[in-house]
């Protein structure tokens, strides 16, 4: 006769059986046992194979790395790098600052010159106490500056034009000798000038003699007489 095998099962105690009724069990029970892409449950109590994802997992290179110089080395290290790293960006921000501030001092100064400058040349500001001519009454001399020097060279010109223009007439309208005494008469003497009276007429006059009036004068031949 074949005998029938059974299924015994463990009869459960009133224990598991108090605690299949507790809701916080059957929670954490379903907590422990559900599937798919949530957390998985991990036994606080297992501690000596934490899960990788646990906060107190740790390797076995970091569990037996006992070397305290060497990791406190490390640290310091790091805040090194992080120092230096912040002083750098510092840097970095104060010099953009600086060169910012220097520019607009640049452009502010270049722009109060021209304004003065403006001010100066169009609309004659800053020149109540400054006469209009660059030459000093009191001691009756031209100003030591480039205005003077220019009213100077002004003058020295209107002069020498003067002298030139005095000298045409005097040749062309007197003649070389006094009617009243009979003797010569001292010609007008025009100081040398680069544009008005320069160096090379001066000469040509003294190789070539006095004019032609001048000579029949001196020598009696009669004016009006070809040569």
């Amino acid at each position: 006769m074949e005998q029938v095998q059974f299924n015994s099962i463990q009869p459960r105690t009133r224990e598991e059986r108090a605690a299949m009724k507790d809701k916080e069990q059957i929670e954490v029970k379903r907590l422990k046992e559900r599937v798919g892409g949530f957390h998985k449950y991990v036994d606080a109590a297992n501690l000596n194979k934490p899960d990788p994802t646990s906060t107190f997992f740790v390797n076995e290179a970091d569990r037996f790395d006992k070397d305290f110089a060497v990791i406190d080395k490390q640290v310091r290290e790091q805040n090194y790098d992080v120092k230096l790293s912040k002083l750098n960006n510092l840097r970095q921000e104060r010099f953009q600052k600086e060169s910012l501030r220097w520019d607009r001092m640049e452009t502010k100064e270049e722009y109060e010159k021209t304004r003065i400058t403006v001010k100066a040349e169009v609309f004659q500001a800053g020149k109540k106490n400054k006469g209009g001519a660059a030459y000093n009454i009191v001691n009756q001399d031209y100003e030591q500056n480039r205005d003077g020097q220019k009213l100077m060279q002004v003058d020295n010109d209107a002069r020498v034009r003067a002298l030139m223009r005095s000298k045409n007439l005097e040749q062309k309208n007197n003649s070389v000798f006094n009617i009243l005494t009979g003797e010569n008469r001292s010609m007008i003497q025009v100081p040398h000038h680069e544009k008005y009276n320069p160096i090379r007429t001066a000469g040509s006059q003294m190789l070539n003699g006095p004019p032609r009036s001048q000579q029949s004068q001196m020598g009696g031949i009669l004016p009006g007489m070809s040569y």
